[in-house]
């Protein structure tokens, strides 16, 4: 669902926590890894408790249809932290395998161009010599960097990446290979006649397809970056800011209700008391789950009602805005916020922002100034400044206030080391 704001967003539209919901707090400070984590946990404890989140297929399709992306949002995976990088990984499996010849030469060339994510991503500029080269050296190198661990390593697609992991499966279900070979976009769009296999896709199958790695590289290397999953989309245009909860990576959980019951028949004490203990844990989740989602939409409602001129683009920075202004706007505890804020990410208009990006500290205690307010301001004024007498920090701490930034020279001397810009006198002298 989404929801439409004009710019005379008020705070009536706040919703009270109520006590009940309060004991819901600690799951706020999970992102969407930590909580998937957290309710898997929560299944193996309790076996009436199922997690599910494969309805999202069907979900967000614009967004999860381009399978030339490695780091298409369809799929979670928690990468393991191993000492090796992915790139010493393959080359100790190279030379410890095949002898020297030109095409364990060029295997060797073409796993400098395998990124993080465990893609070939080569330059149009490497491709075309490559392809200068003998077609067949080319593909036989290319064939046997995909025979490598981790299955699915050396991938030029998402599509290619599932089906070379399916292929090394011996396990694999009968139909997986030619649902992913013949029918991938299907995964990405509502049932339809023009998918004629859609019938023969079980949940299990699609259980499976999501077990797969879209992303093997990441088992590999200590400096990887993981991929980004926000928790809020929010597109903003002209006078207009619209948000919506990103459910697309939410785990659904639901109760087991039949075999429930078949234990309920049974009378015995012991079971009956912990078959009451069982359900009241998920209601407790179930209640939980909600009051994550609510509490996040207030967060996002006072994100837009604090920061609207800059989610318009008619602030070039956000405003000062603290955690206890945030909570007292959303009628909830300052923690409470911080714990929403912390380690989450939003989709703006496509970009992934950390949400702590809206919450810039002022640089003193009752100044309504931030950091980012005075570093675009500097860049502003030395941008425009003569080139043969360059501002002193001490004047751009006097042009500065004038705009009504108060900000010491030493502060000045301070961001401005820390935007890379040198001195007025290294300026003036044009050094680096």
């Amino acid at each position: 669902m989404k929801h439409q704001f004009s710019q005379h967003l008020n705070q009536s539209q706040q919703v009270t926590l109520t006590p009940e919901l309060q004991q819901a707090v600690q799951l706020l400070q999970y992102n969407f890894i930590d909580l998937k984590d957290f309710l898997y946990q929560k299944a193996t404890e309790n076996p009436f408790l199922k997690v599910e989140n494969m309805d999202y297929f069907f979900e967000h399709s614009s967004r999860l249809s381009d399978e030339n992306s490695p780091a298409t949002q369809w799929i979670e995976q928690i990468p393991s932290k191993k000492e090796s990088s992915l790139r010493s990984y393959l080359y100790d499996q190279i030379v410890t395998t095949y002898r020297k010849t030109p095409i364990r030469d060029l295997m060797i060339q073409m796993i400098d161009e395998i990124d993080p994510n465990g893609y070939l991503i080569s330059t149009n500029e490497q491709l075309e010599e490559w392809q200068q080269l003998e077609h067949y050296r080319f593909l036989d190198a290319l064939t046997l960097i995909q025979q490598l661990d981790p299955p699915g390593v050396g991938a030029r697609s998402l599509k290619e990446c599932l089906l070379l992991q399916i292929e090394r499966d011996d396990d694999a279900p009968p139909l997986a290979h030619e649902v992913v070979e013949q029918h991938f976009e299907c995964l990405f769009r509502e049932p339809n006649d023009q998918c004629d296999r859609w019938k023969e896709v079980t949940p299990q199958l699609i259980t499976y397809i999501q077990s797969l790695t879209p992303r093997p590289g990441l088992a590999y290397g200590e400096n990887t970056a993981e991929y980004l999953y926000p928790e809020i989309m929010i597109h903003s245009s002209k006078n207009q800011i619209s948000y919506e909860l990103n459910r697309t990576m939410m785990p659904r959980i639901s109760f087991d209700q039949e075999l429930f019951q078949s234990y309920q028949q049974q009378k015995d004490d012991e079971l009956t008391a912990f078959l009451k203990t069982m359900k009241k844990e998920f209601d407790w989740l179930k209640t939980s789950l909600t009051a994550r989602e609510e509490t996040l939409t207030k967060l996002a409602e006072a994100m837009i009602y604090f920061q609207k001129d800059y989610l318009l683009n008619q602030s070039t920075v956000p405003v000062a805005l603290t955690m206890k202004q945030a909570a007292q706007w959303m009628d909830v505890h300052e923690s409470t916020v911080s714990r929403l804020v912390k380690n989450k990410y939003i989709d703006w208009n496509g970009q992934t922002v950390p949400l702590r990006h809206f919450f810039p500290t002022p640089i003193a205690k009752d100044s309504d100034t931030t950091k980012e307010m005075v570093q675009h301001a500097l860049t502003e004024l030395i941008d425009h400044e003569s080139k043969d007498t360059p501002y002193s920090d001490q004047t751009l701490s006097e042009l500065l206030k004038e705009k009504g930034l108060s900000v010491a020279r030493r502060t000045v001397a301070k961001y401005r080391q820390e935007l890379n810009i040198p001195s007025a006198t290294q300026r003036k002298l044009k050094l680096p």
